[in-house]
Formats: C-alpha cells, structure tokens, sequence
C-alpha cells in the first residue's frame, strides 16, 4: 500500500486548539480517502499515467481532495469516490501533456501492476483469462478519444452515473449521457478494429 502523509498548516506551535482540530480532520481524510485509492488508481492508469508517474499522480489526486476537505468531508463514500475519480482525469492530462504527446504510450495494464485486480485465490487458468481481457480493454482504450476514453472509464467501468460526471465534469446532463453513447460506440469500433487486425483483415 502506497504510503503518504498530509502536513496541514493549521498544525502550528502555540495553537493547540486548531492543531488538534487539524489532526483530527487529517486522520478523518485519511480513513475516507483509503478506500477510494484504487478506484483512483485505476482511472490513472487508463487515462494515460504511466507506472512510474502513480504515485506522484496519486499523491496530486489526495493533496487536491485534501486542498477541498472542508466542503467534502460528510460526503457519502459513493460521493467522495465519484469526486477523486473525476479529479483524476484532470491530474492524469496533466501528467500526460509534460510528456510529448507523440511518444505517449500507455503500457498494457497487468494483473501485478494493480492493488485490487487479482481475485483471492484465482486459479492460473482465470488469472491468464483476466489478464488477457485486461490488455485488450487497454488496448481499445488506447485508440480512443481523449474525451470518450475519459467518460467510457469512469461511466462503464468505474461505474458513475451520468449525473455525476455531468456535476463532477462540469458539463450538461444531456451531453454526459451523448458522450456515454459515443463512448460505448468507440470501443465497439476500438474492439472490432483490434480483432481484424489480429486476424489480419481490413474493414
């Protein structure tokens, strides 16, 4: 497990009653925000975010929940994982423009490089199945659209409702729901478009 710390400057000498409200609203942060971390995770990896960016990017994603504690804490844990995810699509695009754009290359997503793929006791058959239905989402998602990818990710697989990615995206309920649409008509395209090249068609 990823091991990170938030330093609050409310937490000064000779200020004992705020540096005891700061250290309680830390540890509160810290026991909501543990359970959405793979959940952040995962929509870092497959928004771009390399490997060896994860933990920086991770630590970009809790510092800016942090920065907003005041106006989350209280939300629902369905509240709270739905804000960190959209908060990683800004994060990740941000990693992703310090690199040049043309030699970006999102690495096939394993079953080791994740904190919660591998089910418990799986046996080596399932795990191969898994693995190999885990590249091939990554290798879909790579040939799409910034903006589909994004909302394919955090709709279809992280499982936000079009509600939520309109509030948390900033964007109108209507224009959430038709890029959902065009979204799962990309990966179609995207999974059509990997099959005929493994077999070696053309459209």
């Amino acid at each position: 497990m990823l091991e990170w710390k938030v330093h609050s400057p409310s937490m000064l000498p000779g200020k004992p009653a705020p540096a005891l409200a700061a250290v309680r609203s830390a540890k509160d942060f810290h026991s909501a925000v543990e359970a959405v971390i793979p959940a952040v995770w995962r929509c870092l990896r497959r928004f771009g975010v390399r490997p060896d960016e994860l933990d920086d990017a991770l630590q970009t994603v809790l510092l800016g929940l942090f920065r907003n504690w005041e106006r989350l804490e209280g939300s629902s844990p369905e509240g709270l994982r739905s804000y960190a995810c959209c908060a990683s699509v800004g994060v990740a695009r941000d990693f992703c423009r310090s690199r040049a754009r043309s030699t970006r290359r999102l690495e096939p997503l394993s079953v080791e490089d994740g904190p919660d793929i591998e089910a418990p006791g799986q046996d080596p058959e399932a795990r191969a199945e898994q693995r190999e239905a885990v590249a091939l989402l990554d290798a879909a998602l790579q040939r799409m659209p910034d903006d589909l990818r994004d909302v394919f990710v955090l709709h279809v697989i992280e499982q936000l409702s079009k509600r939520e990615l309109a509030s948390h995206l900033g964007i109108p309920e209507g224009t959430a729901a038709s890029r959902v649409r065009r979204a799962r008509e990309e990966f179609a395209r995207a999974l059509a478009e990997i099959e005929r090249t493994a077999k070696g068609t053309s459209p």
